[in-house]
């Protein structure tokens, strides 16, 4: 789809993803284990918010989030860290909510290329893991 200069580009379909991540990852280039949240469509994507969640009982640990360029992630040039953040220790209980966990919102809505991805990594073994979603929307 053909897009006019200087005007306003939204979302034509919705886009979203997020699988569990619990695999150790100390790299800081996106290389190793990361986990696949979030792929462009053709005409490339929006990003408004990435929000996590933790899936039970946890360690503490760091959450990654990676920008691909749509090539081989295990090439460190081709990724690059955007965001990361503390991640608490939880514990799963019947009777309490599990700890709030932080969320990614750019200031201005994250713009992708077609194909471009997201990738993410926690940088300790987290037994129950943590479910990133990605919220945004193709082009």
């Amino acid at each position: 789809m053909a897009v006019t200069p200087n005007s306003f580009i939204a979302p034509q379909s919705p886009n979203s993803g997020g699988l569990v991540v619990s695999t150790a990852n100390t790299a800081y280039d996106g290389t190793g284990t990361t986990v696949l949240l979030f792929t462009a469509g053709a005409n490339g994507a929006k990003v408004d918010r990435v929000s996590l969640v933790a899936m039970g009982t946890n360690v503490a640990s760091v959450f990654r989030l990676f920008h691909n360029n749509a090539s081989d992630p295990a090439t460190a040039t081709n990724n690059r860290l955007i965001w990361e953040c503390t991640l608490p220790a939880t514990t799963a209980s019947q009777i309490a909510a599990l700890a709030a966990l932080p969320e990614y919102i750019p200031s201005t809505p994250l713009m992708l290329k077609a194909g471009e991805r997201l990738y993410g990594s926690v940088g300790t073994v987290i037994a129950a893991g943590v479910m990133p979603s990605v919220w945004g929307g193709d082009l």
